[in-house]
């Protein structure tokens, strides 16, 4: 896309009231009623292909939230089995290198919020 095509989807978002949160390069856009700080959500795809996201496109706060529920029921999960069960719940088969960078931010993210906490390798929910 280009600078201008997404300077004017930018332009469009905050005159829509449409919050923008910025990662690195990559920009995510929350509905004017959702403080991502405190978002409690994520979505996982539906029965339709074009429900699924590219990693790159899941929000660490999404991440985070995801991997805070399946730790609900685990407990407590080596880091890597953690990563491949969230990679899972959005819809990934398997988590290459890529896919398991942008979950372990989430994780990290759930981790700092004070959600978790890491033990060595082992993650466990608070």
């Amino acid at each position: 896309m280009s600078e201008k095509v997404a300077r004017r989807i930018r332009e469009i978002a905050s005159a829509s009231g449409v919050r923008i949160t910025k990662d690195g390069s990559r920009s995510f856009f929350w509905p004017p009623d959702v403080e991502p700080g405190s978002y409690t959500g994520f979505r996982v795809p539906g029965k339709h292909p074009d429900s699924r996201r590219d990693a790159q496109d899941l929000p660490a706060e999404e991440v985070a939230n995801a991997a805070a529920h399946l730790m609900e029921q685990m407990i407590s999960l080596p880091v890597g089995d953690l990563i491949r069960q969230v990679a899972r719940l959005f819809g990934f088969h398997r988590a290459g290198k890529e896919i398991a960078a942008f979950i372990r931010e989430g994780i990290d993210m759930l981790i700092a919020s004070g959600r978790a906490t890491l033990d060595g390798d082992r993650i466990t929910v608070r």
